[in-house]
């Protein structure tokens, strides 16, 4: 009884999860500028009767199937190129850190249901952070999925927290949190800030990303 105690109790530190410390908090900043030219919308509606609806010309109504991607960026790209106040955006001499898709439900008829306090979408947004040597790669994509507040009209843009839920790689399991505020939108792209603090990642694995 004594050795096979000693055995299970071996066996049990083998099996139990990594200390805390192996896995902490972390924190960093990024930037998103999101391409709208690659908005693409499915505006089918159906009535009460089963009959589809024609929405009225450019009107996205609430329930459409919606796609959207963008760049990423190192944090202050975009404070740094004037995308601030609505100001034409050329990023076009800034190296992308990786790649963002977007894709989900409008919760509102678009334009005419926005306000300020309004969830516009519901969906899930993808971030293909480049790996440590720059290089594109899905096996570094970090998940957040939930609902996105306000627009892009002045006035209009909500300051929101939306949830990290999960990724590939450096980010298999994570979670927290992400913080976002859209700062310029100049027709052609939206340019968004991000802060995000999440727990279930080792800090040198992305020490590129906290530079």
């Amino acid at each position: 009884m004594y050795k096979f105690s000693i055995t299970c109790l071996l066996l049990s530190a083998l099996i139990l999860p990594f200390p805390a410390s192996a896995k902490a908090d972390a924190f960093f900043k990024f930037d998103l500028l999101e391409d709208l030219s690659t908005f693409r919308v499915n505006p089918i509606v159906f009535d009460g009767s089963g009959t589809q609806v024609i929405p009225p010309a450019g009107v996205s109504p609430y329930g459409s199937g919606f796609v959207v991607k963008g760049h990423l960026y190192k944090a202050g790209t975009l404070r740094r190129n004037n995308c601030v106040n609505d100001q034409p955006c050329d990023l076009s001499g800034e190296t992308p850190i990786g790649e963002w898709t977007c894709f989900g439900r409008l919760m509102t008829d678009l334009p005419t249901g926005l306000t300020a306090n309004t969830a516009a979408t519901v969906g899930a947004q993808y971030f293909y952070f480049n790996d440590i040597n720059g290089k594109p790669t899905s096996d570094r994509a970090m998940v957040s999925t939930g609902l996105i507040y306000g627009g892009i009209t002045p006035g209009l843009r909500g300051v929101y927290s939306r949830p990290v839920t999960g990724g590939t790689g450096d980010f298999r399991f994570v979670s927290g949190d992400l913080h976002v505020e859209v700062i310029n939108f100049d027709g052609p792209s939206v340019g968004i800030e991000y802060e995000a603090n999440i727990i279930g990642v080792s800090k040198p694995s992305i020490r590129d990303l906290q530079e």
